[in-house]
């Protein structure tokens, strides 16, 4: 390991350095987030990602349209629509009823309060309301370092605002909890859960991804379109898993599709919406407005400029 490598274990894992470099790191995001305009930012990390620079007058594939998304349709509901907590009470009344939300069994802005007596004796998943990638699957709370757990979530509710890695706006004005939620898992004896991910354009479903966790540990996936028919195995949105051979309809597809349907109409462009299956029931995961902030790379490419005519921005019809 290298020296640098060393380092930024060390900051990493160690409380003391990450407080001790507090100045350098607001200094940092001062000069290399805080002071760039949200258009230049996203210019630069669009051709870092994808290769090649915008063209904001000329944007064709869904992509680049996600870009201008980000720029100007900044509506202030959106932020209700992002927080992983306040999402629930919007599902609620969209669909009229609680009965598609995952359960909630606590939620706090302190992360002192991550502790195993605030915690059920079953499996649970804990998670930040204002990120990604900040959950923890506990099977057996015994079995947790709940000091070392508490010092990850003080840093994910202290760190830098989520807005600021890909300028994606409804992030901006979420305020940081912590939320502990029931672990969903199947009894079926072939997979443990079904996850199923609806690319909405203009308030209409266009595909999906699906995606099977198996016991195996296995994940494996496959797009269906409209009518969940599997898609030709050749397109790609930077899923590096295995394909699933077949997919056979649940016997709630209706109702699924109502559901996903509902919470998409009221959104102009594009929404995805996430959903996971368990033992004949529904369950609402969240509301996604940029998949993979607009830098996944598609392809074939034919298939990202057939996606981006699905989406009609102000631009288009001029």
């Amino acid at each position: 390991m290298s020296m640098l490598e060393r380092i930024k274990v060390f900051y990493r894992g160690s409380e003391f350095a990450y407080y001790l470099c507090t100045p350098l790191r607001e200094l940092y995001y001062f000069f290399f987030f805080y002071l760039i305009p949200d258009k230049v930012a996203i210019e630069r990390k669009f051709y870092k990602k994808m290769g090649y620079k915008l063209d904001w007058n000329n944007l064709k594939t869904l992509s680049e349209k996600l870009q201008w998304l980000k720029l100007y349709d900044r509506k202030p509901w959106y932020s209700d629509c992002v927080d992983k907590l306040k999402v629930r009470d919007y599902i609620s009344k969209k669909l009229g009823t609680n009965k598609y939300l995952i359960p909630l069994y606590f939620e706090t802005v302190d992360w002192r309060e991550v502790k195993p007596e605030n915690m059920p004796n079953e499996p649970f998943v804990i998670k930040c309301n204002h990120d990604n990638s900040s959950y923890v699957i506990v099977h057996e709370k015994n079995n947790i370092d709940w000091k070392k757990l508490r010092y990850f979530y003080r840093r994910r509710l202290k760190g830098r605002n989520f807005f600021w890695n890909n300028r994606e706006w409804p992030y901006k004005n979420v305020k940081p909890k912590i939320m502990v939620e029931k672990f969903l898992c199947s009894d079926s004896s072939d997979y443990k859960l079904q996850e199923y991910k609806f690319h909405c354009f203009e308030g209409e479903i266009k595909f999906v991804s699906y995606y099977e966790y198996g016991y195996d540990g296995k994940k494996r996936h496959r797009f269906l379109d409209a009518n969940y028919i599997p898609m030709d195995d050749m397109y790609s949105m930077n899923v590096n898993l295995e394909l699933l051979p077949n997919y056979e309809k649940i016997a709630e597809i209706d109702e699924l599709t109502q559901v996903v349907k509902q919470l998409a109409k009221n959104f102009e462009y594009y929404i995805r919406v996430d959903v996971y299956y368990v033992d004949g029931q529904i369950y609402v995961g969240e509301l996604t407005f940029f998949d993979s902030a607009g830098y996944e790379k598609i392809s074939p490419e034919s298939w990202n400029m057939e996606l981006g005519s699905y989406l009609h921005l102000p631009i288009d019809r001029k």
